[in-house]
């Protein structure tokens, strides 16, 4: 039986496009991710869904209040899905890791952190990687 895993996009590099002012964060990262996996790779994945904020946080910009609402997604959606991925921006993840970490103790299903140092819509990226590990990984812990 395949997990239900809910990605939840809060924004960093991993959604980022390059513009005029460097990088950006950019919306519709689920339709950029499936384009970019193949159909056998899909095949082998849990079940997911894409959760984008409307409003993408850049790590540099990252307050308390957003790990609020990342756990309130994340207590939204809880009986709902098998496991939780959180793409995040690299250079505040272990903040937010570790914040989330207190605020949700106890839980029973996976909550990953991932993100990377070059955009899913660079060609040479280390994006997808992190990604697809996060998903297995997300179904394993299970």
């Amino acid at each position: 039986m395949s997990s239900n895993v809910l990605i939840i996009y809060t924004g960093g590099t991993i959604g980022m496009q390059m513009s005029d002012d460097g990088y950006v964060p950019v919306a519709g990262f689920e339709a950029l991710l499936r384009e970019r996996l193949n159909a056998g790779a899909a095949m082998q994945l849990p079940n997911f869904e894409v959760l984008e904020f409307e409003h993408l946080i850049d790590s540099s910009n990252l307050q308390p209040q957003h790990w609020n609402k990342i756990a309130a997604e994340l207590q939204a959606n809880w009986d709902r899905y098998d496991g939780f991925i959180v793409l995040h921006g690299t250079d505040t993840m272990a903040y937010s890791a570790s914040a989330l970490s207190y605020m949700m103790q106890g839980l029973d299903k996976p909550v990953i952190f991932t993100g990377s140092q070059i955009p899913l819509t660079e060609l040479r990226n280390d994006a997808l990687d992190n990604l697809l590990t996060a998903l297995i990984l997300a179904e394993i812990i299970r």
